[in-house]
């Protein structure tokens, strides 16, 4: 669920940065922290590409570069390549 803002509307990117960045002021975090964070965390859970891709709303398939290059990620995308 999307927090909204104080008055009831739906909370914007620099809503949630700012509060991120109240919540915690020694992270160096940004919107971009959330798409790599989310797009590998979806990888993992064995999220068809094709729809990580509307999900971020990707034309193209840069979002590749946002998947983390950790081993486990790497293995659930070789096991749904040659599993379907």
């Amino acid at each position: 669920m999307i927090p909204c803002a104080p008055d009831g509307t739906w909370a914007t990117k620099r809503w949630f940065i700012t509060r991120l960045k109240q919540l915690l002021p020694n992270e160096n975090l940004a919107g971009h922290s959330f798409r790599a964070g989310g797009t590998t965390e979806l990888v993992m859970r064995g999220v068809q590409l094709v729809l990580i891709q509307k999900i971020g709303r990707w034309d193209s398939e840069s979002f590749y570069r946002y998947i983390r290059s950790h081993p486990a990620s790497i293995a659930t995308i070789l096991t749904k390549a040659y599993s379907d």
